[in-house]
């Protein structure tokens, strides 16, 4: 799976399948394997994107605070660099 470079960090994400682009977002201490099972049934039917958060799994981290906001703009400029404008966002509790 590739990294995208935010910030100055690297960001460990999956994009997998074709269609309307779905965003699963993992929760707090948990990465991106927490969805391994529903990737792998969504990706029929949707482009599923998901990642780990700064700080979380495979991803990096710096000194910075990380804020819900942080993570907000974190995944926004991941999905510029994938192209993305339209996502249906689904989460587990932070």
């Amino acid at each position: 799976m590739p990294f995208c470079e935010v910030k100055g960090i690297p960001l460990f994400y999956s994009d997998q399948g074709q269609g309307e682009c779905l965003v699963l977002l993992h929760g707090l201490g948990q990465n991106i394997t927490s969805w391994e099972n529903q990737i792998r049934e969504l990706a029929l039917a949707y482009r599923v994107v998901s990642l780990d958060l700064r700080g979380h799994g495979q991803s990096g981290d710096n000194e910075e605070t990380i804020t819900i906001n942080l993570l907000a703009e974190d995944l926004a400029e991941l999905l510029a660099y994938l192209e993305i404008k339209r996502v249906h966002l689904c989460g587990l509790s932070m």
